[in-house]
């Protein structure tokens, strides 16, 4: 009986042990929401520019890492609270500053207005036109408010925009160009037309992670990105999704004012 007993010990110590050790330790979860052409997330396969040159970088970090795929206000809420969290391209504003660590910039985003079939436009002809298009819930929009924007069209997806322009329901976009771009060639739609104007809104990317990740993680992955700018890898990537114009912009302390 005593060897009974001892045998049932022995076992459910080793369950206990092997569960342990089965759970994943020191994971880095990188937040993924759709971003198109720099994230593009097809059910739950996850491809584009900023999850290659990262999941490359955490590859040669030697950092465990996974993807989780969210809408974007959960997906920044998500970063936001941890534990062991990374947002895998976050506009730095001084806003957001002290709200995360900003590991290193991706790419610098320069934002325009966009039409079709109509002369570029700057922000004081862009004042007089019907309406303009913008994504909710994003720095673009904060822009448009805070210069007194009254005919602002808010939508929650680049693609809707797109799509309005398209049909003359809206008379421009704020937004990136190769994000518009993409929105437009995904709904087989023309891009001959569509013209830019000069750059208004200027926002550098950033992958960013929660405030409790550890100094060294955040410094290996710091290390990897600024060397994928030296080795190659960061134009490999670009030229694979046909980004060639972008540059990556030096890390900064803090955020731009």
């Amino acid at each position: 009986m005593r060897s009974i007993n001892f045998i049932v010990a022995l076992l459910i110590g080793l369950l206990v042990d092997g569960s342990a050790t089965a759970q994943p330790k020191n994971i880095l979860t990188l937040v993924v929401s759709p971003f198109p052409p720099f994230i593009i997330v097809n059910k739950e396969t996850v491809s584009g520019f900023i999850p290659d040159l990262i999941r490359e970088a955490a590859l040669k970090s030697g950092i465990e890492h996974k993807f989780e795929i969210f809408p974007w206000k959960r997906a920044y809420q998500t970063v936001l609270e941890g534990p062991r969290m990374a947002h895998m391209a976050l506009a730095r504003t001084p806003q957001r500053e002290n709200k995360f660590q900003w590991v290193h910039p991706l790419f610098k985003a320069e934002i325009v207005f966009i039409t079709n079939h109509s002369p570029p436009l700057g922000m004081e002809k862009a004042r007089a036109i019907q309406t303009v298009c913008v994504v909710g819930a994003t720095p673009m929009l904060k822009f448009l408010k805070k210069n007194g924007f009254k005919n602002i069209y808010e939508v929650t997806k680049i693609r809707t925009c797109a799509s309005l322009l398209k049909k003359d329901r809206v008379s421009a976009i704020f937004g990136g160009w190769f994000s518009t771009l993409h929105a437009f060639k995904e709904q087989g739609l023309t891009v001959k037309h569509l013209e830019k104007g000069p750059a208004i809104l200027s926002l550098d990317i950033y992958l960013a992670v929660s405030k409790d990740v550890d100094q060294t993680t955040v410094k290996k992955l710091r290390s990897a990105l600024r060397n994928s700018s030296k080795d190659g890898t960061y134009n490999k990537f670009l030229s694979l999704y046909d980004l060639g114009s972008l540059t990556a912009p030096q890390y900064q302390t803090s955020s731009p004012k």
